[in-house]
């Protein structure tokens, strides 16, 4: 027994060897002869020309037990006149066949093994496929046999593109090993690989993209191709293992696909990279630790006018989502996200009840995208948001430097993403929500804007506002009342963007403890954007509507300041209607009413009628700058005043009056009024010795001055004093030149101070031994005219002689007042004719 025992497994491993040595001593002999049969036999049965650039090898040991014949630079030519011209252009083209068939001298060819190339699969508009190689019919006898149940692929591109369909798939394969009955109707297909998927696309709905695919899978064939169903399957995605199960049905002019793929994991990393092309690039870079769960599903179908739905559905559980980008985490993060697409190709990304923390803040939202390319979304939210953060998440933003916190309740926008930026008014038309603003500032167009505070109910666009605080520019101010517009009115003005018809409604409250007009207006009016580089023109910000209800404490413009201001206001676009203002002011009071408009070229016009009691009239000309005069200023002048002034002037630039459209009527008394160092008057001492002429004290005066012409127009009018009495009219230009006009009335004591002789014809003598001089000032005031007014004496002298015959003569038949009762008459009135010398006017 031992011997035949031993001579069997002696013969067993001598024809293990030897065969194999037989049959490859054979092949060798006869390799030219099974080349030419093989490659004979193959050409009879292929319907498409083949081309080989490259030699045809036959080789016994590189695919060992099998024997195979090696074409090198094949090309195989594409049937149909679509798709690529090639079928397959691959630099090796393998047919595996077994070593026992040289020595039966007929050859099975049992697998095909092709290398470093590509293969294009299609299908064109009628159904029919490239793929179909292989002519109709069988020849009668066949020394070679296309029966190929393996496939091996190794660093070969594959696509697929089906214009029937207008279904596409693009891939990599890196190494991959079909087994099967390939020409069986109905067969077990057993696939082996990992390939890098490029693409997987539904007319323009890309399904799958630029995906890592490992796989082990066996799938049942059945009616030649046209179905597929999942029997056992290990699947890897991006690393990520997947359950995988499902079924696709071919038919003549649509795919049926039913697709599910199940996976948990702990690295949030993952599961993005597991997201379409379009979605991850929203989070790119995005890592993050936690528990997940995803599912994916496709079912419907796919043909040239319908898509399948698409659903990915994940869960995150207290996970830790990193933000690189803004260098931020969201912490104890839990979240149902879906995401998907419908029949028509349009995808969407539903996420639901999402709470997390940031910075120890707690929120909760639900967000709703819709076309992702250019996506529609709806977003509701509750929780506080640190403003300190906010800066991370939009860099490139017009305000800047936030702090402080905003707790929002039942907070909901919708729009368009892109509005968030391009049009925030579209995004915000139709949110709501509660919000309590706390301490919160930030820093815009140069300006920093702080202590905010308050409580804001928003709806629909419109704003009610309660204690709402903010100080900025050296301004408080807190505002209770309701906005409408406030979305489009501030992005426009923020982005220096045409306000066209834009308007703010605004109606309410407005208390200011301290406002500088002329602060405000030089800010906004030179603060330029950081992107635009472009000024504010402040009349943009008062397009409003409504009334308000403004209470100042401390209100300033240029010098001139305001206290305890109390105003009505209406508003129209560009234009305030002050229906009733009060204020202390220049030492007295100020009440009265008037408009302001906004005109183009950025002009003021203002127009306003007001009372002024027990006014400090140094103060009016310190704080009005002179009227923008320098021959009467606030060292020249002082004493009370009450007036009635009427005023309509033009801003020009919003801070230089226009002269040309300067127009008012000013109905003043003045009280103990000074005049001192006055420059007209100074002059005329040149004529009279009169040295109380520099610091003149005067009683109660009152008159009526008309300014219009860029002229003032001053009526005669008497001033009694105690260094002269005199009579006083003129005009008075604003390039600095006059025509005054004065009639002085010099006692006797003063007669004598006369610096010239010879002047007597100038001098009415009149019964109170009083004395009339007659003079004139004309020219610039830096340089003046000052001359005896000849034509005023005689003016004056014929006017009062027509006019008063008979009183004369009344006069003259009248006996003399009493010494006791001397007096001198308003406007100085003579009882009898003086008389005059004519001569030529002193030059």
């Amino acid at each position: 027994m031992k011997i035949f025992l031993k001579r069997f497994f002696i013969a067993l491993i001598s024809a293990i060897i030897i065969l194999p040595l037989v049959a490859i001593i054979t092949a060798f002999i006869l390799e030219d002869s099974i080349k030419n049969q093989i490659v004979t036999e193959v050409n009879k049965q292929l319907a498409v020309p083949v081309k080989v650039s490259g030699k045809i090898n036959f080789t016994v040991l590189k695919y060992f037990p099998n024997a195979a014949l090696e074409f090198e630079q094949v090309a195989i030519n594409n049937k149909l006149k679509v798709g690529e011209k090639q079928l397959a252009e691959v630099q090796s083209f393998s047919l595996l066949f077994s070593l026992s068939d040289i020595v039966k001298n007929k050859f099975t060819i049992h697998s095909i093994a092709l290398k470093n190339g590509a293969v294009n699969i299609v299908v064109d508009k009628d159904g029919n496929s490239n793929l179909d190689i292989l002519k109709d019919g069988k020849e009668s006898k066949q020394d070679a046999e296309l029966k190929v149940n393996r496939v091996l692929l190794s660093n070969i591109k594959i696509s697929y593109n089906d214009f029937k369909s207008e279904f596409k798939a693009g891939s990599r394969v890196r190494k991959l090993q079909l087994d099967g009955d390939f020409t069986a109707a109905k067969f077990v297909l057993k696939s082996k690989g990992d390939f890098f998927v490029e693409k997987i696309a539904a007319g323009e709905n890309q399904l799958v993209a630029n995906k890592q695919l490992n796989v082990d899978i066996l799938l049942n064939i059945s009616n030649y191709w046209k179905e597929i169903a999942i029997n056992k399957a290990e699947l890897s995605i991006e690393k990520t293992p997947f359950d995988v199960n499902g079924n696709f049905k071919f038919g003549q002019d649509k795919t049926t696909v039913f697709f599910v793929a199940k996976t948990e994991g702990e690295n949030i990393a993952e599961l993005i990279a597991l997201l379409p092309q379009n979605l991850r690039k929203t989070f790119e870079e995005t890592n993050g630790k936690g528990a997940f769960e995803l599912n994916i599903q496709v079912d419907g179908i796919v043909s040239k006018l319908q898509s399948p739905v698409v659903t990915v559905k994940a869960k995150l559980k207290d996970a830790v989502v990193e933000l690189p980008k803004v260098k931020k985490e969201l912490k104890h993060v839990f979240a149902d996200i879906e995401y998907g697409s419908n029949k028509g190709g349009v995808d969407y990304l539903n996420i639901t009840d999402c709470r997390s923390q940031i910075s120890s803040a707690s929120f909760r939202f639900s967000l709703f995208l819709k076309n992702l390319p250019d996506p529609e979304f709806l977003f509701d939210a509750n929780g506080t948001l640190y403003l300190s953060e906010l800066g991370a998440f939009v860099p490139d933003s017009i305000m800047k430097n936030f702090s402080g916190n905003i707790i929002f309740r039942n907070f909901n926008i919708n729009g368009m993403v892109k509005d968030l930026t391009e049009k925030p008014e579209n995004v915000f038309a139709n949110g709501s929500g509660n919000f309590t603003l706390q301490d919160i500032a930030f820093e815009a167009g140069g300006v920093k804007y702080k202590n905010i505070n308050g409580l804001i109910t928003y709806s629909a666009q419109k704003l009610a506002a309660k204690d709402l605080k903010i100080s900025f520019l050296n301004t408080d101010a807190v505002f209770n009342g309701n906005v409408s517009g406030l979305a489009p009115f501030a992005s426009a003005l923020a982005k220096r963007k045409p306000m066209n018809n834009l308007v703010l409604d605004a109606d309410g409250d407005l208390k200011i403890n301290k406002l500088d007009l002329s602060e405000l207006i030089k800010t906004f009016s030179s603060a330029e954007s950081e992107k635009s580089k472009s000024k504010l023109d402040i009349k943009n910000v008062f397009r409003m509507n409504g009334n308000l209800s403004l209470s100042i404490q401390q209100f300033v413009y240029n010098k001139m300041e305001f206290n305890d201001v109390k105003v009505s206001l209406t508003l129209s676009p560009l234009h305030l209607r002050l229906n009733k203002f009060s204020t202390q002011t220049m030492g007295g009071t100020a009440n009265g009413n008037g408009y302001f408009v906004f005109m183009g070229d950025k002009d003021l016009l203002m127009n306003f009628g007001a009372e002024l009691n027990d006014i400090d009239i140094t103060e009016v000309f310190k704080e009005t700058e002179n009227f923008g005069q320098t021959t009467l200023t606030a060292n020249n002048i002082s004493g009370t005043a009450n007036a009635k002034v009427y005023l309509k002037n033009t801003w020009k630039n919003y801070e230089e009056i226009d002269p040309d459209n300067l127009n008012a009527i000013i109905d003043f008394e003045i009280k103990n009024g000074r005049l001192k160092d006055f420059e007209p008057v100074k002059a005329a001492s040149k004529f009279i010795k009169v040295e109380e002429l520099s610091d003149i004290k005067f009683s109660d005066i009152k008159n009526r001055l008309s300014i219009y012409n860029k002229t003032v127009f001053i009526p005669s009018f008497e001033i009694k004093s105690n260094a002269v009495n005199l009579i006083f009219s003129g005009e008075h230009h604003f390039d600095n030149t006059v025509d005054y006009h004065f009639k002085v009335n010099l006692r006797r004591l003063l007669a004598n101070k006369f610096n010239r002789a010879g002047r007597e014809q100038f001098i009415e003598s009149d019964p109170y031994d009083g004395l009339n001089v007659y003079l004139s000032l004309t020219g610039n005031l830096a340089n003046p005219t000052v001359k005896y007014d000849k034509s005023s004496a005689n003016a004056k002298i014929k006017e009062d002689w027509k006019g008063e015959k008979d009183v004369l003569k009344n006069l003259f038949n009248k006996d003399k007042t009493p010494k006791g009762e001397k007096r001198e008459e308003k406007y100085f009135q003579i009882d009898e004719q003086p008389t005059f010398m004519d001569f030529e006017e002193e030059k």
